[in-house]
């Protein structure tokens, strides 16, 4: 089956138009794309944009009618942003649904449907990558998927010409065309572009995390996020750079590796305050918060806030003692991944990022930047209250802790409680070496 899907995917283009000598793999699909050539030209009224197909018109359309007013089914309350997906949904509501999964209770009109549903809370995936080994619960995704191996994106944007490889992504995509984020949150009234966001984000405010780790018993609110996090046991890195070939764990990971093999060391988003530079638009958004002093995520249990999200998780480890990353030469554990990278380099001496000053090494790049303001002598973060200087932002967070005599870092055998993670590193030594 699966050579069979690899071979239609890379097979032989024998059709060619005369027209822009575009080759196409049939002679059906060279008559479609003759419409391109031949069509007649539909022209938006309002911007004067035009376009070959209505479909794409009506889409277009929606750039001059955001504010039109969502409709809403009757019966299920379910928002549709268009008139004609009402209609498609509302059948939903009368085809008869006989086949009910056990585990959540949604209904299915086939069987077949229902196995393929029951795929979800059983992990089963059965069809599986021959290029990269992933596995998928169904076959259309995992034909979906082939799609970023071959390269195919057959599904064009008309406003900006990005290509997809899949009608849903392009779906999706275009809605950043129409700003229009149709599902909104009844709790905290933000609003998304997708039903599945918004389902993801109830969870937020109900605390439901009903899909959990069989390996370590952690709980998700999303299978997508329980499956990203099983690659931490299984060790599965299903993304695979053609130049280097290292492989990485997430998909952004990767695009964002390319990045750096193809020369985009350019970085066209630039803070206005330090004139830092940035290869995506929302590590410049949380980067801002530096200068803004935003931190809108706090943690539960301290009432410590943060800029990002991903700095609160790593946080929420210190209360939680959490430390799965182990080193396999000296069984020291770290609460990060990277952490673990950082340290294996102590082991193996490695330090590849040199200073051009002092030709100094360090094992990180990270290290190498605060090493860097030593000669600049850069101290860009200030003290409020004491006017202070500080070459790192972490710098200043453990000074102002002298003000604020805030100690987060809290010792589970005595409860004792610190200023910094260092001084209860050096603490927790003084119970170990109480043990018999």
């Amino acid at each position: 089956m699966l050579k069979v899907m690899f071979s239609m995917l890379n097979k032989t283009k024998t059709h060619q138009c005369q027209v822009c000598e575009k080759w196409f793999t049939s002679a059906s699909k060279l008559n479609v794309h003759m419409g391109v050539h031949t069509a007649k030209i539909l022209k938006c009224e309002v911007c004067k944009m035009c376009f070959t197909k209505p479909s794409n018109l009506n889409i277009h359309m929606e750039i001059h009618t955001i504010g039109e007013k969502i409709q809403e089914c009757d019966i299920c309350k379910k928002k549709i942003s268009k008139s004609h997906e009402l209609d498609v949904h509302m059948r939903d509501h009368f085809i008869e649904k006989p086949f009910k999964c056990d585990v959540c209770n949604r209904s299915f009109a086939h069987v077949s449907k229902l196995k393929d549903h029951m795929k979800v809370h059983t992990g089963e995936k059965p069809h599986k990558c021959e290029v990269c080994k992933r596995s998928f619960a169904a076959a259309n995704t995992l034909y979906a998927h082939m799609r970023t191996h071959t390269g195919e994106k057959r599904y064009q944007c008309d406003v900006c010409e990005k290509r997809f490889s899949t009608t849903s992504y392009l779906n999706v995509h275009v809605r950043i065309h129409t700003k229009r984020k149709p599902y909104k949150c009844e709790v905290c009234n933000k609003c998304f572009t997708q039903a599945g966001q918004l389902s993801a984000h109830k969870k937020t405010h109900t605390g439901e995390r009903p899909y959990q780790c069989g390996a370590c018993s952690k709980c998700f609110s999303t299978v997508r996020n329980l499956d990203l996090h099983m690659r931490i046991h299984t060790g599965e890195k299903p993304y695979h750079c053609d130049i280097c070939d290292k492989y990485f764990a997430t998909l952004h990971g990767s695009k964002y590796h390319t990045q750096l093999h193809n020369g985009i060391s350019e970085k066209p988003y630039r803070c206005e305050v330090c004139e830092k530079c940035f290869i995506q638009p929302q590590n410049l958004k949380v980067h801002k918060r530096i200068h803004s002093g935003e931190k809108p995520h706090q943690c539960d249990v301290c009432k410590k806030s943060f800029s990002c999200t991903s700095n609160l998780k790593v946080h929420e480890k210190i209360h939680t003692g959490e430390k799965p990353y182990q080193c396999d030469i000296c069984k020291k554990y770290f609460t990060l991944s990277s952490n673990l990278k950082v340290h294996l380099k102590i082991h193996t001496g490695e330090k590849p990022h040199q200073c051009d000053v002092c030709k100094k090494c360090f094992s990180r790049a990270s290290y190498l930047d605060v090493h860097m303001k030593i000669h600049t002598g850069e101290k860009p973060y200030q003290c409020d209250v004491c006017e202070k200087y500080f070459t790192w932002v972490t710098n200043l967070d453990a000074h102002m802790r002298v003000h604020t005599g805030v100690k987060p870092y809290r010792c589970v055998v005595c409860k004792r409680s610190f200023s910094r993670a260092s001084y209860l590193d050096a603490h927790m030594k003084l119970h170990d070496e109480e043990k018999p």
